[in-house]
């Protein structure tokens, strides 16, 4: 099944891709959407994307798409090209396409992944303090459910993968900071700081047995470390330049058009 999910997820991209290479004056202009504030008392909006009824074949800005045990994702850009990236999230019937449920993220999509019934998103507001947060949100509605910020620096385009579900919770990396959090309940378990890092990154194995971190300086000078899945006790750290931790598993989002990794 997972081999099934990965081929789904190549196509798909490709299809997309296609349309993302498109000239963008064929993209209807919509609306910026406002900046999210942290609070959850303050929820992203849940929207019907205007002119999008269904994400097939559509000229589409930088999309995105999450291929996970609840459903198929797909986010683009809403903000106009050059302006502050705002996406917009969806959940798309895998057959047709068609647009089941929207949601205005008021920041830019990073990766999404389901885990203990819901659908985790992160997103980022751009390269300033606390600009990494973490949505969950009801996997089939798209609606708010819990916020939380993980850290400051900003994730870097090269990034892999911001969320990994391992140590029986959910991980996040924002930046100079790693989180832990339980499942279902969202209780951060463990918080742990990577001093002078600018980005970083996680992977883990398909049993949640082992934690890789990436984590470098705006330089790209850092380390490739092994954790504790559970605890985030350091175990084991190797210096690397263009550091980012390879995935172990499938299911991660697929990188925006044009994205690139950092030689090294």
């Amino acid at each position: 099944m997972a081999v099934l999910a990965v081929l789904a997820a190549s196509a798909l991209t490709g299809v997309l891709v296609v349309a993302c290479a498109s000239s963008t004056s064929g993209i209807p202009a919509s609306p910026a959407a406002p900046t999210a504030p942290a609070s959850a008392s303050h929820p992203t909006t849940a929207s019907s994307p205007p002119g999008v009824e269904g994400a097939f074949g559509q000229p589409l800005l930088m999309p995105q798409v999450a291929v996970t045990a609840t459903g198929l994702y797909v986010a683009w850009q809403v903000s106009r090209p050059g302006s502050v990236v705002r996406s917009e999230l969806a959940r798309v019937d895998e057959a047709s396409g068609r647009v089941e449920a929207a949601r205005r993220l008021g920041a830019a999509f990073e990766q999404a992944v389901s885990a203990a019934g819901a659908l985790w998103v992160a997103a980022s507001t751009g390269s300033t303090p606390a600009a990494q947060t973490l949505l969950r949100l009801n996997p089939d509605t798209l609606k708010l459910t819990g916020r939380w910020r993980v850290g400051t620096g900003g994730g870097q385009p090269w990034a892999a993968q911001l969320l990994v579900v391992a140590g029986g919770g959910l991980w996040a990396a924002g930046g100079d900071r790693l989180l832990h959090l339980s499942l279902p309940g969202g209780k951060i378990t463990a918080s742990i700081a990577l001093p002078g890092a600018a980005s970083s990154d996680l992977s883990a194995n398909a049993a949640g047995t082992i934690l890789v971190v990436g984590e470098a300086d705006s330089g790209g000078r850092g380390a490739v470390q092994r954790r504790d899945p559970t605890t985030g006790a350091l175990l084991a750290s190797h210096p690397m330049m263009g550091v980012s931790a390879a995935p172990l598993s499938p299911g991660r989002s697929a990188p925006p058009c044009g994205s690139r990794r950092p030689p090294g």
